[in-house]
């Protein structure tokens, strides 16, 4: 247990990476992770488009931002769009994760999945980080070439690679948390 809690307490989102390519074999192992996520029936509703061309996946970074800009017209968006590759953070792979448009817990069961990627790539001493924004190659002209099922949709995409920065530790909010008795909420108290 204390190699997981670890695993989860070291957990720091990457967003920077170094020029350096991942193993189709490491892939599929954070991957095969992914799949030992819980869902509903044990229905397994995602499916993966791995991309590894660093040309296609700054493609993909450019038409986004576009995409993301004109639907967040602010300016703190508008900042962190300036950045060079600010979508996908120059990784050098990016795992696109899709489930059935028509599927109510998509949303919950592609999450569960992600975080054993993200999980599965720190064991590992890679980098990862969730990228809630890369749903939104749907909006641009390259779509197509993810050749995803038409019944199907973009959930979440998990960028992966070597890290090229050391992040900032986040904490955890303790001021979240309510115990009910009776009826009544409890706040916890940290």
């Amino acid at each position: 247990m204390n190699d997981l809690r670890t695993v989860i307490y070291s957990y720091q989102p990457i967003r920077k990476y170094k020029d350096t390519g991942i193993d189709k074999s490491v892939i599929d192992q954070f991957i095969e992770a992914g799949c030992m996520a819980p869902s509903g029936m044990n229905m397994q509703p995602w499916k993966f488009y791995v991309v590894t061309d660093q040309g296609l996946i700054n493609a993909m970074d450019e038409q986004i931002c576009i995409v993301v800009a004109d639907i967040y017209n602010t300016t703190a968006v508008a900042e962190s769009l300036k950045n060079k590759n600010p979508i996908f953070h120059g990784a050098p792979v990016v795992i696109f994760i899709t489930a059935a448009r028509e599927s109510e817990w998509a949303a919950l069961e592609v999450g569960m999945c992600a975080e054993n990627i993200v999980l599965s790539a720190q064991a590992a001493g890679v980098g990862s980080c969730p990228v809630a924004w890369g749903k939104y190659i749907e909006r641009t002209s390259l779509y197509s070439q993810l050749n995803i099922l038409p019944a199907d949709h973009v959930v979440l995409s998990v960028i992966v690679g070597v890290a090229d920065e050391v992040p900032v530790e986040q904490k955890s909010k303790k001021n979240a948390i309510y115990y009910i008795r009776s009826g009544l909420p409890l706040k916890y108290m940290s």
